[in-house]
């Protein structure tokens, strides 16, 4: 998605169609796979206004955030070059597991989710799962070797998801846990706003694993 006005937006495609000097700012924790961007100088910020005093130091600049941005960033005193903004989806990983997963092969579920999504690891924002995995050090592992955080929910905030993009309960692990799905309903609500799946549930060696993505 784009946020700048139209005559930004023009300036900065002029620069990047003459070969001007642009530079491309991440903000914050946000990571996207180098062979994306290109031949541009690539720059990291922890906020807005930082990013602003990168880009005057060239002909023009991109601004690749995942959080919304203050009013005051875009204040025309603060900024001389022209820049545009994109703000990136947010996509999560939704993980649920037997308890004699081991930490290899939940890697690979995920490895092999994100091949089939077309989803790079570099694009994923987190990890989510049931709070009852706090408990389970291979998942924990898995996810800290993958290098993203792992957010835990409770049930009653799994069962009270309702979403069109649910796949139907499963009887068994109601039963065991109390809520018909964990890896879907995870990654619908740690996505954000209006979320949809973009990999259903799908099953690996006793490794669950769904892709959301949200704003």
């Amino acid at each position: 998605m784009t946020i700048q006005n139209p005559e930004s937006l023009v300036a900065v495609n002029s620069a990047i169609v003459n070969g001007d000097h642009l530079v491309v700012v991440l903000i914050g924790d946000v990571e996207i796979p180098t062979n994306q961007i290109g031949c541009y100088e690539i720059k990291k910020s922890e906020k807005g206004t930082q990013a602003l005093e990168i880009i005057n130091n060239y002909d023009a600049g991109v601004i690749i955030t995942s959080e919304p941005l203050s009013v005051e960033l875009l204040s025309i005193d603060k900024v001389v070059k022209p820049f545009t903004i994109l703000k990136t989806k947010r996509i999560v990983v939704g993980l649920g597991a037997r308890k004699d997963s081991s930490e290899d092969s939940m890697i690979k579920a995920v490895d092999t989710a994100l091949e089939q999504a077309h989803v790079p690891l570099a694009s994923v924002n987190r990890f989510a799962t049931v709070d009852i995995k706090r408990n389970s050090p291979a998942m924990v592992k898995a996810v800290e070797q993958l290098g993203k955080p792992l957010e835990f929910l409770s049930v009653d905030t799994l069962r009270s998801l309702s979403h069109q993009d649910l796949s139907p309960d499963s009887k068994m692990v109601q039963e065991k846990i109390g809520v018909g799905g964990v890896c879907e309903r995870a990654a619908l609500l740690a996505a954000g706003k209006n979320p949809k799946l973009i990999l259903k549930k799908t099953k690996f060696n006793g490794v669950t694993v769904a892709i959301a993505e949200g704003e």
